[in-house]
């Protein structure tokens, strides 16, 4: 049996999700046809960097026209019918649609209960922004390639202070991080910024079977995917799989 287990020691978003799973050794130009089959003007960009000495993997979508990332070129708001839409006329398989849309519908009813409305009112922003769609597609993407029996989650570290979003500014976690942290087991240790992002979370917990320490398995291999931030430790989260 395929076993992984997702470490975010030092947390998570989407970018290094799918980060650690290229740096497992996963198909790059797979996932950039696939990406492509989704029509948005966007670049995928893989590259080898140092965070604090360790080696990882970083992810970034970039703007094609710009070459900047698509989060600073892009400010359209969309809602979940718009989100599933784009995924659904994408050359995908009907499992990485299913499991992208069932993220983003995770992602819609902690926005929605957080904010008093209905998931079909939730109007994305920060979360509907092109890179997190490219994000959580990639991830859906990597995962079902990589093909896991079951996958173990560790203890998160989501940060600490406050982030600044479309409704001001909030502590952390944010009130849709901490819903989706319902079940999860989350702690921080000081860091005043936000490591765990919504959609990192929304990522973990529905490709999670189970949460806890590192299970006994025969170890294989490890991928590193780096976050952004360079910290006074590896900015890094951390995938290991095994038997």
């Amino acid at each position: 049996m395929k076993l992984i287990y997702f470490d975010p020691a030092c947390g998570v978003s989407g970018d290094m999700f799918a980060g650690a799973l290229l740096d497992l050794g996963l198909d790059f130009a797979g996932l950039q046809a696939a990406i492509a089959s989704l029509g948005l003007d966007v670049t995928l960009k893989l590259a080898d960097v140092s965070r604090y000495g360790m080696r990882a993997r970083k992810f970034d979508v970039l703007d094609t026209a710009t070459g900047r990332p698509s989060d600073e070129a892009e400010h359209v708001h969309r809602h979940l019918a718009d989100i599933t839409e784009l995924i659904e006329r994408g050359k995908l398989s009907d499992s990485v649609k299913a499991d992208a849309i069932a993220i983003f519908e995770l992602i819609a009813e902690v926005e929605a209960k957080a904010h008093g409305i209905s998931k079909a009112e939730v109007h994305f922003h920060e979360v509907g922004a092109v890179d997190a769609i490219v994000d959580i597609v990639s991830g859906a993407w990597l995962f079902n390639e990589l093909g896991a029996s079951k996958a173990v989650c560790g203890a998160i570290n989501v940060g600490s202070g406050t982030v600044r979003c479309r409704h001001g500014e909030l502590a952390v976690p944010a009130p849709a991080v901490a819903e989706l942290l319902k079940g999860m087991i989350a702690y921080s240790d000081g860091i005043k910024m936000e490591l765990a992002t919504p959609t990192g979370v929304a990522l973990l917990k529905h490709f999670s079977d189970s949460y806890g320490p590192l299970p006994a398995m025969t170890m294989g291999a490890c991928g590193y995917g780096a976050g952004t931030k360079e910290l006074e430790r590896p900015n890094v989260f951390r995938i290991m799989v095994g038997n």
